[in-house]
């Protein structure tokens, strides 16, 4: 089992774990174990790409959103959609 933090931008992408640079020394790697790609579990720790800093409410509002429109049905849509609820506790919802 592989498992890296994040997806860089090929991953993302591709909604793949390993297939940008990073992935080919992987595969290399697992090659010179006398393994494919097949004889192991590969993933990411984390399920996206990190955007940037979330600095602002409206930064913050369209990454939470960006989250649950994209994972609709996962953990991660559900803990986004409790953080919108708290920032929209705090801050008036910017005009888009």
């Amino acid at each position: 089992m592989f498992i890296g933090e994040a997806p860089g931008r090929d991953e993302d992408e591709q909604g793949k774990p390993f297939v940008g640079r990073a992935g080919q020394l992987l595969t290399d790697i697992i090659k010179a174990m006398k393994m494919t790609r097949d004889d192991v579990y590969i993933a990411n720790r984390l399920v996206d790409l990190y955007v940037g800093p979330l600095n602002t409410p409206y930064k913050a509002f369209r990454e939470l959103r960006r989250i649950i429109e994209r994972y609709p049905n996962t953990s991660a849509a559900q803990h986004a959609r409790v953080a919108l609820a708290a920032l929209k506790e705090r801050h008036a919802e910017p005009l888009e």
